[in-house]
């Protein structure tokens, strides 16, 4: 079994990236506030 280095969680950076469709936009063409 090989011996897994443990990382700190201020080391790891996760990123995260959505499409804006029509659909989640409101009246004034601004994002609902629960999407995203």
């Amino acid at each position: 079994m090989a011996k897994i280095d443990k990382k700190a969680m201020q080391d790891s950076k996760v990123y995260k990236s959505r499409q804006v469709f029509p659909q989640d936009t409101n009246h004034l063409g601004t994002l609902f506030g629960g999407t995203m």
